[in-house]
This record gives C-alpha cells, sequence and structure tokens, in this order.
C-alpha cells in the first residue's frame, strides 16, 4: 500500500491547503484504482481516510511535494501510512481479498 503514496507525491505542491487537500486525495484515490483494482468509491474513500488521518500538513513536511515515492519517506511516516492504510480498509468496507497487484 505504501506503493501508492507516489501518487500523491505528484499533486502536493499546490499553495492553497483547501485544493491541495483535493488534488492529494484525487491523485492518491487514482493511483490506489490503478494499482488495487479499487472501484471509485472505494479509492476515494480510502485516500479520504489516510490523507485525514495521516494529515496533509504531515505529508508535505514529509517531503510529497517533491518526487519522493513511498518507499523513500521516513520510516516514521511510511509506518504511519500503513497504519493509517489498515484502519481506512475497514472504515470503507475493503476486503483485503479484493486488492489485485
Amino acid at each position: 500500500m505504501v506503493a501508492a503514496v507516489g501518487g500523491l507525491a505528484a499533486s502536493c505542491g499546490d499553495d492553497d491547503a483547501t485544493e491541495s487537500r483535493e488534488q492529494v486525495v484525487a491523485d492518491y484515490a487514482a493511483g490506489l484504482s490503478s494499482t488495487y483494482g479499487l472501484d471509485e468509491e472505494q479509492s476515494r474513500c480510502l485516500a479520504e481516510e489516510v490523507v485525514d488521518s495521516v494529515g496533509l500538513d504531515r505529508l508535505l513536511e514529509a517531503g510529497l511535494d517533491s518526487d519522493r515515492t513511498g518507499e523513500q519517506l521516513d520510516e516514521d511516516i511510511q509506518a504511519d501510512l500503513v497504519l493509517a492504510t489498515f484502519d481506512a480498509l475497514e472504515r470503507c468496507g475493503i476486503d483485503l481479498t479484493q486488492l489485485e497487484e
């Protein structure tokens, strides 16, 4: 799941926090959909939950406004992203067995 964080990286350069959050969520959802075969509703739910759980400011501070991928992030934020993702899977009604990779 951390590999899907790459979709976040391309979208985090916007100066307006509201637009930036929306763009980050949209890009992350698109990455989740294409990487794991989630439908639009599932990928959007998962992206929103993860971004809100970890925090947009924290993601931006971690360097997601650069060309970093999930594997290049600090171990602490990687761990938080993984935990947030597993929590969000349950809240979004996504079964791990339905994920493709």
